[in-house]
């Protein structure tokens, strides 16, 4: 796969920033924003290996967001990030997501999670 660039999509500036310092500290490159209408808008014109995404966004549910981004960019991953412990690999069965990621996490967690779909350059 080539040298990895994630898109962050997330409501909460400290966990964009967070991620996309984990990000950059391991050389892959980051965008973040905060609302759905901004991600499509960086989508249309922008190429990224991986997506992460809240799941409360926008007083919508990721998961209902990621239709939306599969028809700019198909076959993208996308990470689901949640505090909710009840949603889990058998929900992402229903939900077209290529993983999750549970709020709180480690950085080795984290950043496992992301090698299995990007490269650090």
């Amino acid at each position: 796969m080539a040298n990895g660039r994630v898109l962050v999509i997330d409501d909460e500036a400290s966990i964009r920033e967070l991620l996309c310092d984990f990000l950059s500290s391991e050389a892959i490159a980051c965008s973040n924003v905060a609302t759905l209408a901004q991600a499509l808008e960086l989508l249309k014109d922008n190429s990224f290996n991986l997506v992460l995404l809240d799941r409360n966004l926008d007083a919508i549910r990721g998961e209902q967001i990621i239709p939306r981004i599969r028809r700019i960019h198909p076959g993208i991953p996308v990470v689901i990030m949640t505090g909710d412990h009840q949603f889990n690999e058998n929900s992402l069965k229903h939900v077209a997501a290529d993983g999750i990621l549970h709020k709180p996490f480690k950085f080795d967690e984290f950043m496992q999670l992301v090698g299995k779909f990007v490269e650090s350059e």
